[in-house]
């Protein structure tokens, strides 16, 4: 199981800004897809229960999920965005739903 806290210093070494709301969203996605890897199947249902954790609507979780993204291919740190494996060759990122995944992987594994 991976640690809240290895996950937040993760997402700030990826430029996610701890004060905003796709930070608390993208942790939470990132721990419950942990716990249980059917939610990368159904990213759908994972964030609609980020929402429901959050109090907030599944398409704002989504939205803030994006943005959180984002920032991280804007602004974070390119060896942790090259260890989450290939992108989009049309983006050039992964899709949010992709990057909960490979970002799982890389903090099961990262010593």
């Amino acid at each position: 199981m991976i640690e809240e806290r290895k996950i937040s210093e993760t997402l700030l070494r990826l430029s996610v800004p701890a004060n905003n709301y796709g930070f608390k969203y993208l942790k939470l996605a990132v721990m419950l897809a942990d716990v249980d890897e059917n939610y990368l199947h159904s990213v759908m249902r994972l964030y609609a229960d980020v929402a429901r954790e959050c109090g907030t609507t599944p398409q704002k979780a989504e939205k803030g999920i994006r943005y959180a993204v984002e920032q991280a291919y804007m602004y974070g740190d390119i060896k942790i965005i090259e260890a989450l494996g290939e992108t989009d060759p049309d983006t050039g990122k992964l899709a949010a739903g992709r990057f909960i995944g490979a970002l799982c992987e890389y903090l099961k594994y990262e010593s």
